[in-house]
């Protein structure tokens, strides 16, 4: 019954974003900055459906795409690089991105009266859209997108099926998340049928590191720490592990993992001291467990399992925070 009706819900608001699209002309495609696989497939899937439709359009991303998902952009879509002219949309979709600050300088393109459409899938969204498309019980935000530009019977090409399959495939850790779902398989066997390749995918995603970013995860575990009889594993990396290693902020991403990958470990930590008045914090935890709460103490968000925020303080001061509020949550007495 629930997921008849969230089907029919999705088809309604569906059904008001094409008509919003279609009487629109220039329109801007955004996501949160520092895009992962999930925001940069579904942007470009996106792309490729606007294209199709005749509609001038921009992708404008604040923060590098990682460069093991560049392969997935062969039209060079995707623009990164700060512009301060040239953009005028009378439209605006923001994908996978809980709240308008996200986006970073590609706000200053959002105007007070534009109309925004915002897709996610996040618990914590804000929505700020004028249309709000939220399903949070979507393994990706690529799932509602394939939903949305196939409403009217469009068929994705090869490149949209790649772009789609990618987003869903890391957002679900290689489908080994639990929000991994038999609708999202069978959406993902669908992409497959229309072209997507998983094994090119999965070889530039997970098999394709460049050395640089293999330095900076080797240096990263090297520093690896245990916390609260080994049920804690904390990661660290800074702004000098980046320099020493010629790594990019981009290469970051999915270093958090390997602190799940340790043997009783339940919840990872990574903290990224980028620069002297901020701690970045991921978390991710194994089934069981809900991080999402210590995240928002913080004022950020994500999921239940997988979330992050910024926590003001030393590195040393924030460790110490986190830790205290993980053994309470870990000892079950809150």
């Amino acid at each position: 019954m629930k997921n008849l009706k969230n089907e029919i819900q999705s088809q309604e608001i569906s059904k008001k974003i094409i008509n919003l699209i279609d009487n629109s002309e220039r329109i801007l495609i955004t996501s949160h900055e520092n895009p992962d696989g999930d925001s940069i497939g579904s942007q470009l899937a996106l792309g490729g459906f606007l294209r199709d439709q005749k509609k001038t359009f921009w992708i404008l991303n604040h923060g590098n795409v990682p460069d093991k998902y560049k392969f997935i952009d062969p039209n060079g879509f995707i623009q990164t690089e700060e512009i301060d002219v040239g953009i005028n949309p009378d439209l605006v979709i923001v994908v996978e991105c809980p709240n308008l600050n996200r986006v970073g300088w590609v706000k200053r393109f959002i105007g007070d009266h534009t109309p925004i459409i915002n897709i996610d899938h996040h618990q914590d969204n804000q929505n700020f859209g004028t249309l709000n498309f939220i399903d949070t019980s979507r393994a990706a935000v690529a799932e509602m997108i394939f939903d949305l530009i196939s409403f009217n019977g469009y068929i994705p090409d090869r490149n949209c099926a790649n772009a789609l399959f990618l987003a869903i495939y890391t957002d679900t850790g290689r489908f080994r998340h639990d929000s991994t779902t038999p609708e999202c398989l069978r959406k993902s066997a669908r992409l497959l049928e229309l072209g997507a390749d998983p094994k090119a995918i999965a070889d530039h995603a997970y098999y394709n590191y460049p050395a640089p970013a293999l330095k900076l995860l080797g240096m990263v575990l090297s520093k690896l720490e245990l916390r609260l009889n080994g049920r804690v594993c904390y990661l660290t990396v800074t702004a000098d592990d980046i320099k020493a290693t010629g790594a990019n902020i981009a290469d970051i991403e999915g270093i958090i993992d390997y602190g799940l990958f340790v043997e009783g470990v339940k919840v990872s930590l990574l903290f990224k001291q980028l620069a002297d008045d901020e701690i970045r914090v991921g978390f991710r935890c194994r089934e069981g467990f809900d991080i999402l709460p210590i995240a928002r103490q913080f004022g950020g968000g994500g999921h239940h399992h997988a979330a992050g925020c910024s926590a003001p303080g030393t590195l040393e001061c924030v460790k110490i925070s986190m830790l205290e509020i993980l053994r309470r949550m870990l000892d079950g007495s809150q």
